[in-house]
């Protein structure tokens, strides 16, 4: 709306309702050309700690049901990132790493889930965990569209949970008394500290948020905070 009629019921609307993850409106692919990015789907990764236990507040159950489907077809087609902002990126990653390696370092507890972990979504693995110009990837990315849904890879009890820094919409699961993992860059958040999840349940839908170069999941295995390659787990 424009003009008087725009300014004349401004103060009347109503507050708006808790977003649920299954009223979310479908991903937003990124096409061919080069899109200017949104300032809404990035955060000050050098101010931003960890925030612990924020959340929505509740699941969804209808889209915990719902299944994984991604075809070449669905995947994102980013631009390209050059050299220069990779390891810019790895840089303030490597910062908000060590933050979350103190923040999950001796839990405790003796967790409730069994180790085995399946894949949080399915795509192509587009960047492995491991080094990049003498600084470690922590994680292995997974190419999937925004609002893809992302589940729990073990069942446990979500420790962190909230926008952190350079990872963007951040949440971490601890599985047993040693095991975590961990989802970054997310659009939306669907868990808080302290829920307790199901093995295979919707935590959250995927994004662009924090340093990332174009929309996927990045997903990590954390020991006693530590991280450790991914596929020694799945």
């Amino acid at each position: 709306m424009v003009g008087d009629k725009a300014s004349s019921t401004k103060a009347e609307r109503p507050p708006p309702e808790p977003v649920r993850l299954d009223e979310l409106p479908p991903p937003r692919r990124r096409g061919g050309d080069s899109e200017p990015e949104r300032e809404s789907d990035r955060t000050d990764s050098a101010e931003t700690p960890p925030v612990i236990g924020v959340g929505t507040d509740e699941f969804a159950a209808q889209a915990s049901d719902a299944p994984i489907v991604s075809t070449d077809a669905d995947l994102p087609t980013a631009d390209i990132a050059s050299d220069e902002e990779i390891r810019r990126d790895l840089k303030i990653l490597e910062r908000e790493n060590r933050r979350v390696e103190r923040a999950l370092r001796n839990l405790g507890g003796s967790g409730i889930g069994t180790g085995k972990l399946i894949w949080p979504a399915r795509g192509p693995v587009t960047s492995p965990f491991g080094q990049r110009w003498g600084r470690l990837h922590a994680g292995l990315d997974i190419g999937v569209p925004s609002g893809t849904p992302v589940r729990s890879a073990d069942a446990g009890r979500v420790v962190l949970s909230g926008p952190t820094g350079g990872y963007g919409n951040y949440i971490c699961i601890q599985h047993t008394r040693s095991l975590s993992t961990c989802y970054a860059h997310n659009s939306r958040l669907g868990a808080r500290k302290g829920d307790r999840v199901r093995q295979g349940q919707v935590i959250a839908r995927s994004g662009n948020t924090g340093n990332s170069t174009g929309p996927h999941l990045h997903f990590e295995t954390r020991v006693n905070g530590k991280p450790v390659d991914p596929k020694r787990y799945l």
